[in-house]
């Protein structure tokens, strides 16, 4: 925050602070936030949506001008990995299908690619994704095995710019 907020202090007197960020690793966000592993400690819902731990409180709760979730400052990678990867390459490959062949043709290759998904081997590092990539909840561990297998999948059905483009994207994520 940049704007500083008036705050009451506990000797009644008010003051203007500005909050900062709360930088820790991802094991601590989870214990300050109160969150269930694996999952973003930054939360844009409200306070009942929040899948915390019922049991436990964030340590910021009886301070109501302080909301930990907006105080946490995120893992860059998994912004990236998150937002770029799951909500813009999968969306953007899966409406240029849809765009390039038809409503009906697309979700018939769409059906491919996710058997492609499904049909992977066992081997170390990488995961089968049987039920596609269409699932409610994913996870940082959920975004970076598809991230493994979702270029080999798509590369009969997306032309080269696109391939590429995808190619790069993982490339920056894992060096």
């Amino acid at each position: 925050m940049l704007k500083p907020e008036i705050t009451r202090c506990p000797d009644r007197h008010f003051c203007q602070v500005i909050y900062g960020l709360y930088i820790a690793d991802y094991m601590e966000q989870i214990v300050v936030t109160a969150i269930v592993q694996n999952w973003c400690v930054i939360c844009k819902e409200l306070w009942d949506n929040y899948v915390i731990i019922s049991t436990i409180m964030p340590f910021s709760d009886d301070f109501p001008q302080a909301n930990i979730h907006k105080l946490i400052a995120g893992n860059l990678l998994h912004q990236i990995i998150k937002g770029c990867f799951k909500e813009h390459l999968v969306n953007w490959v899966f409406t240029y299908i849809l765009l390039e062949h038809g409503k009906a043709k697309g979700h018939e290759i769409w059906g491919q690619i996710e058997r492609h998904l499904a049909a992977v081997l066992i081997f170390p590092g990488l995961c089968p994704f049987h039920q596609g990539c269409n699932f409610k909840q994913w996870t940082g561990d959920n975004s970076k095995g598809l991230m493994k297998i979702f270029l080999p999948a798509m590369v009969d059905f997306i032309p080269p710019n696109m391939t590429c483009a995808i190619k790069y994207f993982i490339e920056f994520c894992y060096p």
